[in-house]
């Protein structure tokens, strides 16, 4: 993804930020910097998009850790700008934090001495990626938050799940789709053949129940009832089954079925979050009973959650409080 499209618009916020008290001779440069800044933050968030996002690995029941600082990529060999990427160890910081928090704090995180991080704060907060509030503890600043929501404007989560079912299927060998919210219900989107065919009628456009399904379960769970009524009527399923199918999801972190749906078929289905909490997507796997490992806490339930976590996290997902 290539920020350098958003210089201007860069460049007129944030002399609007600081016009009045503040000259413009005393800001720096936001039209060569900020460019940088955004895209060395694109590298280091890709690379550590799981450690990054305690809030949503929870959300998906995965144990919560705290944050390290993203580091550059290792394989990469390229000429950087080290103080650029100190400084975005330090925004991370500050984006990974549920409020503002002071000076030491933020060194203990960063891994630097409080000193350091001081001379990082007052360039930071200058350039509006930071702000310091009357108690003298830090957070993201207001160009930080319009970042954010342009990146959030640009994304196409489509493609971007797309890729992550292809990657699960390609690493895992097991048939993998896609499915968002149609006119009907959760629809089929991206599909993808495992190593081992599934000869069932599984396609892109394929419409799926709510309730026999591990997507439509997904939807169940997390769609929102508003979403979902109409389909539930026309299924016509007992509430009671309903609430009890809820709960198991959410308890499980996943959807499955087993023979639910097609007597020999077994799929799993994983949850994805945009930075509005709301379910954007399923990311889905199937195969043969007793041949795919369906158990909801087992390595490829795991590893299906971890692509969703991930796609959750790029997308902007954060569990609040």
């Amino acid at each position: 993804m290539c920020f350098s499209g958003w210089s201007e618009h860069a460049s007129r916020d944030f002399e609007g930020w600081f016009a009045g008290p503040r000259s413009a001779s005393a800001l720096p440069g936001p039209r060569a910097i900020l460019e940088v800044l955004l895209e060395i933050r694109q590298i280091c968030r890709m690379g550590n998009r799981l450690q990054n996002e305690p809030s949503a690995r929870a959300r998906i029941g995965l144990a919560a850790e705290m944050p390290a600082a993203p580091q550059p990529d290792a394989a990469d060999t390229r000429k950087g700008v080290k103080s650029v990427e100190i400084a975005f160890q330090i925004v991370s910081v500050l984006e990974a934090a549920d409020q503002p928090i002071g000076v030491g704090e933020i060194a203990s995180l960063a891994g630097m001495q409080p000193s350091r991080i001081h001379h990082y704060l007052v360039s930071l907060t200058r350039a509006g990626m930071a702000v310091q509030g009357k108690d003298g503890r830090y957070g993201l600043g207001p160009y930080a938050m319009q970042v954010g929501l342009s990146a959030m404007r640009r994304l196409d989560y489509l493609d971007h799940c797309a890729a992550a079912a292809r990657r699960f299927c390609d690493a895992t060998g097991e048939a993998t789709f896609v499915a968002v919210w149609g006119t009907y219900g959760p629809t089929i989107v991206r599909y993808f053949e495992g190593r081992q065919p599934v000869t069932v009628e599984a396609r892109e456009g394929l419409v799926l129940p709510v309730v026999r399904s591990a997507t439509g379960r997904v939807y169940l769970t997390w769609g929102g009832d508003a979403r979902i009524r109409n389909v539930l009527d026309r299924e016509q399923i007992d509430p009671a089954e309903i609430e009890q199918i809820r709960a198991a999801t959410r308890d499980q972190s996943i959807g499955h079925v087993s023979g639910d749906l097609l007597p020999r078929i077994a799929s799993l289905s994983a949850p994805i979050f945009n930075h509005r909490e709301q379910l954007v997507a399923a990311l889905t796997t199937l195969g043969w009973r007793g041949e795919i490992d369906d158990a909801v806490s087992g390595g490829l339930a795991n590893t299906l959650k971890a692509e969703a976590i991930a796609l959750s996290t790029e997308f902007g997902f954060r569990e609040q409080p």
